[in-house]
């Protein structure tokens, strides 16, 4: 009995000194004249991120896995209000999904951030003037790439989710498990 205690006083004080939390960062900016733009047509296409890493978007793994990220974004835009079409010409909106793994060499480290970026454009600007009038724009990240993107691209969706379309107001944290 007494070494059932002490192992469960021991789990307890080193399980809560491991885990630590960890967190997601979301930036996010909306135009007021957003306002009321609700049909969207997702542009997704697997493609680097700024100075990204994401080489697996040229095998079938990394295709099954980008179409993945795609049909979360279409249930996180769709559960915030938005209405998927099937083509751009039905949209009002054109919105762009970006995400990959920043690396930064410090020192002798490379520290990495997993990122991700769902952008919304007015189309009828881009349509007839080829003007990129970005509407809004949600940006979440998070230190590391722990488990990959399989892993850490779904859990940065999922906590943008409540600020896809609408302005932050500066960064919100927003603690995942």
């Amino acid at each position: 009995m007494r070494n059932l205690i002490m192992l469960a006083a021991m789990t307890l004080m080193f399980g809560c000194a491991v885990v630590e939390p960890n967190y997601v960062y979301v930036d996010s900016v909306a135009s007021s004249s957003a306002a009321g733009l609700k049909k969207y047509y997702l542009l997704a296409e697997p493609r680097p991120y700024y100075g990204v890493i994401d080489s697996g978007n040229d095998t079938a793994y990394g295709r099954r896995r980008h179409q993945k990220f795609v049909v979360l974004t279409d249930q996180i835009l769709q559960a915030q209000g938005f209405e998927k079409v099937e083509s751009p010409e039905q949209a009002e909106l054109i919105v762009v999904l970006e995400y990959g793994v920043e690396a930064m060499r410090v020192g002798s480290r490379t520290e990495r951030t997993s990122t991700v970026q769902v952008t919304a454009f007015d189309w009828e600007a881009v349509r007839d003037t080829d003007r990129r009038n970005a509407l809004w724009r949600t940006h979440a990240y998070m230190d590391g790439s722990s488990g990959g993107l399989s892993r850490v691209i779904p859990t940065l969706l999922e906590a943008a989710q409540p600020y896809v379309g609408t302005s932050t107001d500066g960064v919100a944290e927003v603690l995942v498990e």
